[in-house]
């Protein structure tokens, strides 16, 4: 019995601070329902932005809304408001948080209330004693000194009474600013939650806003901030980006900091302007490039003034050197459809931010020249993966296998690069040579006529950039081009043998999406081969000239749909692929595989 009332009582408790609490959005459209508003009703609109909206047209007007609200102590209040107009005396705002009536205007009436504007365009809170208004927080004059103050506001009372005022010139609750703090317990209760306007001449009419109101219980914070992140800007500048706003005072103080290997404290910490949760910490000692730091933090409070203890990150000031990117591709000399790219690709194993990376070429006397930023947004690519910078990544998915239609950059206006040769230069952010490739048409495959369309591809990450050896054609069988992902002629292992395979052992053409065409698969030791794959029957007769001078790249497949060289059906039986390849060093190799052609009846 004794724990059937205690849980009757638990459920009156929850059931009382729920119909406390006030969540108004205004999103059902209106002010009659979920809570009702009460007051000058016809003074407000829900406007189609779901705001509450001042709709009084009178001049010299004074009027207000209000709803029941009983939380008075042990709470929070928190709303969102726009004025577009720069306040004064006869132009502002007040939002009574507690109120003893439902008219706030009355001087019978008593509560606290935050007044947005007044003289010294200020935002304040104060204590209504009747007739009698008094300031017990005198927030920062000025602060609303402009035509349009976008504001979110969020006031404390906590269980002693003390009442804290924030407010967040950017409307999101993002960058709460202290006003100040006071301790009073005058009123303990309330009955209503409000809004009065006072407004004077017709610039000021329908120019107040008011949404996102929330009134609940205080739920004290405890917890101590956290850092997020330590990002190094440079040499000596560390980023700290804590979880939550932090104290003005204690994430000011230098002494609250420490980075290891001999760095020390920083000269000098400064709290971000507009984001209460960063702080740029600067250092007289510079910070070892690629090397792992860890900072550590103390008694920086949030503004509940709890205090860091202990906390710790790590950060590494990353500088991009030679091999970490390297050009992986490049087309030079595109079709008429379409447009030039080179492809980069992560050869370390950091995850590089391309931010503020370049992209250039040699003039004619040799200097680096048209350094293009590759983006001033961060770009993260990670190791071993690719990215391909270009003016337009339509042309380029239009006129090639795309495997990543993510990995582009957009340059608007590449270096250019000349169709016969030229020089592709990566710097990073500091202005030195990641990688620079000086290519000529020269090094593309002896036998391909038209080169226009053909990209030129690495063979070897690791090997020079500057070896034309480590550059070959992009095979035939990808399009002449792999950008997004793994070349065609990229080197798997250079001991491997020649070998060319078939699957299935048998294939039946009747595109029942079984086994409709053999796979003619292969592998070479080296880039530059060229196929003649011919099928014959068991007679010896030539059916199908399957391929003929095809390039090959160092692993690829060609596909038979066991038709006639006519596209007719043959007979069914044994088949003979016979492939031949050769490079331009005298190297040869044949092949012979055995294929059978079936058929269902």
């Amino acid at each position: 019995m004794k724990k059937l009332l205690l849980f009757v009582c638990t459920l009156c408790i929850i059931n009382t601070i729920i119909k406390a609490q006030i969540t108004e959005n205004f999103t059902d459209g209106n002010i009659n329902t979920n809570p009702p508003w009460v007051g000058s009703v016809a003074d407000f609109t829900v406007n189609p932005g779901f705001q509450l909206q001042s709709n009084n047209t009178v001049a010299n007007s004074t009027y207000y809304l209000s709803t029941a609200s009983t939380l008075a102590t042990t709470a929070q209040w928190e709303f969102y408001n726009q004025i577009t107009f720069n306040p004064s005396s006869a132009n502002y705002a007040d939002v009574f948080l507690t109120a003893s009536a439902s008219d706030l205007t009355q001087n019978t009436t008593n509560g606290y209330f935050v007044r947005i504007g007044n003289t010294n365009d200020e935002i304040c809170l104060y204590r209504k004693d009747g007739a009698t208004v008094t300031k017990i927080i005198d927030g920062v004059d000025g602060v609303l000194n402009t035509s349009n103050n976008v504001i979110k506001i969020k006031v404390v009372r906590n269980a002693a009474n003390q009442w804290t005022l924030n407010r967040d010139l950017t409307g999101t609750g993002n960058a709460y600013f202290s006003e100040g703090f006071v301790t009073d317990a005058t009123y303990t209760t309330s009955a209503y939650f409000g809004i009065v306007i006072k407004q004077s001449t017709a610039s000021f009419f329908q120019r107040h806003f008011f949404d996102d109101i929330v009134v609940q219980t205080y739920v004290p914070d405890v917890t101590p901030p956290a850092m997020v992140s330590a990002t190094a800007i440079n040499a000596n500048t560390l980023d700290l980006l804590f979880n939550e706003a932090v104290d003005l005072t204690t994430s000011q103080t230098t002494a609250n900091y420490m980075v290891n290997n001999s760095i020390g404290q920083p000269t000098a910490a400064v709290k971000d302007a507009s984001n209460m949760a960063l702080v740029h910490l600067t250092f007289a000692n510079n910070f070892p490039v690629r090397t792992n730091l860890q900072l550590i933090v103390n008694d920086v409070t949030d503004l509940s003034a709890n205090a860091l203890i202990n906390g710790t990150k790590t950060f590494m000031y990353f500088v991009l050197q030679q091999n970490d990117i390297v050009i992986n591709e490049i087309l030079f000399n595109p079709p008429p459809t379409g447009t030039e790219y080179v492809e980069l690709y992560n050869n370390s194993n950091f995850t590089i931010d391309l931010k503020d990376v370049k992209i250039a070429n040699r003039n004619s006397a040799g200097q680096i020249s048209s350094i293009k930023t590759l983006t001033a947004n961060s770009y993260l690519l990670a190791p071993q993966n690719f990215v391909v910078i270009t003016e337009d990544s339509a042309l380029v998915k239009a006129n090639y296998i795309v495997q990543n239609v993510n990995a582009f950059i957009i340059v608007p206006t590449m270096p250019s690069f000349n169709d016969d040769k030229s020089n592709v230069i990566i710097l990073n952010a500091q202005g030195n040579i990641v990688d620079e490739l000086k290519y000529d048409e020269k090094w593309h495959f002896k036998l391909i006529d038209n080169r226009e369309g053909v990209a030129l591809e690495r063979i070897d990450y690791n090997a020079a950039t500057q070896n034309q050896d480590n550059w070959h054609s992009a095979a035939t069988g990808v399009g002449y081009g792999t950008p997004t992902y793994k070349n065609s002629q990229y080197k798997i292992n250079e001991q491997l043998q020649g070998e060319v395979s078939t699957r299935p052992e048998i294939v039946s053409p009747d595109n029942d999406g079984m086994d409709d065409f053999a796979t003619i698969n292969y592998n070479f030791p080296e880039p530059g081969y060229v196929a003649n794959i011919t099928i014959f029957d068991a007679a010896g007769r030539l059916v199908r000239y399957l391929q003929r001078n095809a390039l090959c790249g160092i692993k690829g497949n060609y596909r038979w749909d066991g038709l006639g060289e006519k596209n007719q059906k043959l007979a069914t039986g044994i088949y003979i692929i016979y492939t031949e390849v050769f490079n331009l060093n005298g190297k040869k190799k044949r092949f012979k595989n055995v294929i059978v052609v079936a058929r269902r009846n």
